[in-house]
């Protein structure tokens, strides 16, 4: 089922990118700079707050307001459209437009290519020394990136650091996540931590990024988080609920499901 799943994904990918080359007559790039606000370009900021985004169009806004309301000040944004095929690209679009102070910049995939990729276009574009991975459905409380940025700044050998998320469904509060301190072994059970953690850019780059092996599409967190339990990495925990996770049934999702119930 998953691999018939994976399939479908891949075809119609591949027939977007055959309809792209037909119009513009030309292959579509892998990457395209779509705009910038005015603080961009003379910014200098310590984080790095990488948004990949697909088809997220009615959550968008209020994921980039979250960074926007932060408390910690010293970001820059990352939004990366994965080709969406809904209106989430005019989305970010008209919230750059109203937040011209805040350094940001949007770049796309002409053509989706899945989350590793988004992401790991994210970090290749990332200028801070400290990049923060935020969902598009997902929020920052004002406190959240200045708890992890004192948890780094206090744990100077530690990689990363992350705090725990409050899981939100359409009718209410479901729970907690990423609610465990940082021990590998627990890896051997399943992924505990979510991707919105803290990382030390440099060693998120240094590990090689997000798997784009499409063996492992809905693993990408578990992944990382092992390959950096094997390199001896150490993380931060924060226990104060510092983000907001929502839970859905997103067509990623379902298809991780498929591997987690076989």
């Amino acid at each position: 089922l998953k691999d018939l799943r994976l399939e479908l994904m891949d075809l119609k990918r591949e027939l977007t990118r055959l309809g792209s080359e037909l119009r513009d007559r030309r292959p579509p790039p892998l990457v395209e700079l779509d705009r910038e606000t005015r603080a961009w370009k003379p910014a200098t900021p310590r984080i790095s707050v990488i948004v990949p985004l697909y088809n997220y169009e009615n959550h968008i806004a209020h994921a980039l307001e979250s960074v926007a309301s932060s408390r910690y000040r010293d970001v820059e944004v990352v939004v990366v459209d994965d080709g969406s095929s809904d209106g989430s690209l005019a989305a970010a679009r008209r919230f750059l437009s109203s937040h011209e102070g805040l350094p940001a910049r949007i770049v796309r995939h002409p053509v989706n290519r899945g989350l590793g990729p988004a992401r790991n276009t994210g970090v290749a574009f990332a200028r801070g020394e400290l990049a923060f991975m935020l969902d598009a459905d997902n929020i920052l409380y004002r406190h959240g990136l200045e708890r992890l940025v004192e948890s780094l700044d206090a744990e100077g050998d530690a990689a990363f650091a992350y705090g725990m998320l409050g899981m939100y469904s359409d009718t209410g509060p479901v729970g907690l996540r990423s609610h465990y301190p940082w021990r590998p072994e627990r890896l051997r059970t399943g992924n505990y931590i979510d991707a919105m953690a803290l990382w030390r850019l440099s060693v998120l780059r240094r590990l090689g990024g997000y798997a784009v092996d499409r063996r492992l599409h809905g693993w990408e967190d578990y992944d990382l988080w092992c390959r950096a339990a094997d390199a001896g990495y150490r993380g931060g925990f924060v226990p104060e609920v510092i983000a907001r996770y929502r839970v859905t049934q997103h067509s990623m999702l379902s298809v991780t499901n498929i591997s987690a119930q076989t």
